[in-house]
């Protein structure tokens, strides 16, 4: 019962946000799991400045961080264009970025476009090539291949099977 105002609040929110009829009862969203991702997805947006200006990181990897989220729909952005705006070389950044997130600069990149293709995936209605040309890839069939690397399932898979209706409430 403490959280129950502010759940509705929620749920008010994001009536208003998606264009919901406030009289109409029924409020469309896609799956759990969907729901659940797009929760997470607002919590990783909220998130992801902060990791940025976290003392976690040093000042580079906090740089080289901006610079991906800033410009990973780049298909060219490049390790050294990264190293660049982190201030640094590009072998002095893979070494602090595996130290400090215990992945490569590449790594960190590929995981990025994936989670940025998700959310696409999930929220729009872009066909596989657009999502894949606006996370950095020209071909879709390469993208589609990472995609399945990361996910275990192609982007078309990924969508359908995540993106099943679910209903709250109903009309009486």
């Amino acid at each position: 019962s403490c959280c129950l105002p502010e759940l509705i609040r929620i749920f008010n929110y994001l009536r208003a946000l998606f264009h919901q009829d406030p009289d109409d009862t029924i409020f469309r969203l896609t799956t759990f799991q969907a729901f659940k991702l797009w929760a997470l997805d607002a919590f990783d947006l909220w998130r992801t400045p902060k990791a940025a200006e976290s003392d976690a990181y040093s000042a580079h990897i906090k740089n080289a961080i901006l610079c991906i989220s800033n410009h990973y729909g780049n298909s060219s952005l490049s390790v050294e264009q990264i190293a660049e705006a982190a201030g640094i070389s590009s072998g002095r950044l893979s070494v602090l970025f595996k130290k400090e997130l215990g992945k490569t600069p590449v790594e960190y990149l590929t995981e990025y476009r994936m989670k940025m293709a998700i959310r696409l995936l999930l929220h729009s209605n872009y066909k596989i090539y657009e999502i894949a040309n606006q996370v950095g890839y020209h071909s879709a069939q390469y993208f589609s291949q990472i995609f399945l690397q990361h996910t275990g399932q192609k982007p078309l898979d990924y969508r359908k099977s995540t993106l099943t209706t679910i209903v709250i409430g109903e009309k009486p």
